[in-house]
């Protein structure tokens, strides 16, 4: 299909809550980079609540950058300013009264939602979104099941889009061996010792209580292994010194600069991930795999129903990494990988390979870039590219197939996990469970 070129940039808004150093602001950093190197595009990244870390980075790329204070009328003298053809919001997925309305008030024509944890939004607004992207099938599955969306329906208006993966960039920051050397020098490890690690921001929902409950079983399985953890919460780095674990653990600050964050993933052997509301999207997990590190997670809907479950979709059992559901069980798979340096080698080199075919960002923002034209010939709008190449011989994106093999899949992923045990993962979940609803009710207090 070709569409004649015309002399008309394709004008698109991305706006989040927040520009810090979490996850959703650093999809939108890489989404508005990539965007503003094509010539069909202009791009702006606007801040509904706050600005913060991530903004002066946005901003010095040379893309326009507003914080808005949920001002109402500043967001609609920004979008008449530079003409939006389509606002990307990234938002939770709950009701957020306030931009949706104000863009088709303005008369923005396309309003695309990226909903980054699956939640259902009832009020008024959610009718005004064009497309609806989550950022993993799971969470696509979690949303139109939870929502009892028939099957003849939930393709429609719902597709998904992992978060993009800078491989090339996190390629360039390998280190040689001598390299590797004496950065594990630095963070205190002896020269046969092993590093498992867990990356983060001190969020309480980031970091789930299973790899505190796995390492008494660990340490008598491996004796020579430390614990880094970056970003951890106050009443995480609390429960690992009372339980006497404070010296097998490397403690550090939370790291904003991508070479000093890639370089820290280097130095793991395996990477160890939990998160007690489970993952839609994690970045933490793509970037272990893009560095070559397998990853240890534990599938979350023993816990509660209806949880984000992706880390499953990211990690494929027995493959990328493994998957593991109560303490001892984890400390085993966690065991094998720092033991046979043959199976992690390989599983760290097929989740670099899977990184590169499904999350990397050459793959992920052409993609988008299909979406945007896709929906931007519906509405009549006029691009400035043939779009023959790029579309392919329709105007529709297509999310069925993909979405509909994963929904079948899904039960034969859910089954897979290390020495399983399903009333052992059970009794575990429901642990887990009554802990993380003692810890929110304690913290009201």
């Amino acid at each position: 299909m070709m569409v004649d070129t015309v002399n008309s940039k394709l004008h698109v808004m991305i706006l989040g809550n927040s520009l810090s150093i979490g996850g959703a602001a650093k999809n939108i950093q890489r989404f508005a980079t990539a965007l503003s190197r094509d010539t069909a595009f202009e791009v702006s990244v606007a801040s509904w609540s706050e600005g913060g870390e991530r903004a002066a980075l946005i901003s010095s790329r040379g893309i326009p950058v507003y914080i808005l204070n949920q001002d109402p009328d500043i967001l609609k003298s920004i979008l008449k300013k530079h003409a939006v053809d389509i606002l990307h919001v990234h938002r939770g997925g709950w009701a957020e009264p306030g931009p949706i309305s104000i863009a088709k008030a303005a008369g923005v024509p396309i309003v695309i939602e990226t909903n980054i944890f699956g939640r259902k939004d009832n009020s008024r607004e959610d009718s005004l979104i064009d497309l609806t992207l989550f950022k993993s099938k799971a969470s696509w599955l979690k949303y139109v099941l939870q929502n009892q969306i028939s099957s003849d329906q939930r393709f429609l208006r719902w597709g998904y889009l992992y978060n993009p993966v800078e491989l090339e960039e996190i390629k360039s920051y390998e280190l040689s061996s001598l390299e590797l050397k004496l950065k594990r020098e630095k963070l205190g490890l002896k020269p046969n010792e092993k590093l498992i690690g867990r990356i983060g921001r001190a969020d309480e929902g980031k970091f789930g209580r299973i790899m505190i409950d796995m390492l008494p079983h660990l340490f008598k399985k491996v004796s020579d292994v430390k614990l880094l953890i970056v970003g951890a919460p106050d009443f995480y780095k609390k429960e690992l010194k009372e339980r006497g674990f404070a010296d097998r653990c490397i403690f550090h600050p939370i790291v904003l600069e991508p070479k000093e964050l890639y370089e820290l993933y280097y130095c793991l052997d395996v990477l160890v991930h939990s998160s007690p509301t489970g993952e839609s999207c994690g970045n933490v997990i793509s970037e272990a795999m893009a560095c070559a590190r397998p990853v240890v997670s534990n599938a979350t809907h023993f816990n509660r129903p209806w949880l984000d479950n992706a880390q499953i979709e990211q990690i494929d059992h027995g493959e990328t990494g493994l998957i593991a559901n109560y303490p001892k069980a984890y400390a085993d798979a966690v065991a094998q990988l720092l033991r046979d340096n043959s199976l992690r080698s390989k599983m760290g080199e097929n989740g670099r390979k899977k990184i590169e075919n499904q999350f990397d960002i050459k793959m992920i923002v052409p993609k988008l870039k299909k979406i945007y034209l896709a929906l931007a010939l519906k509405k009549s709008i006029p691009i400035a590219v043939a779009t023959g190449d790029l579309l392919g011989s329709g105007t529709n994106v297509g999310f069925q197939e993909e979405l509909s093999n994963f929904e079948q899949q899904y039960a034969g992923r859910l089954a897979k996990s290390y020495l399983a045990s399903r009333w052992r993962e059970l009794v575990y979940g429901y642990q887990v469970k009554l802990d993380w609803h003692f810890r929110k009710w304690f913290s009201k207090q």
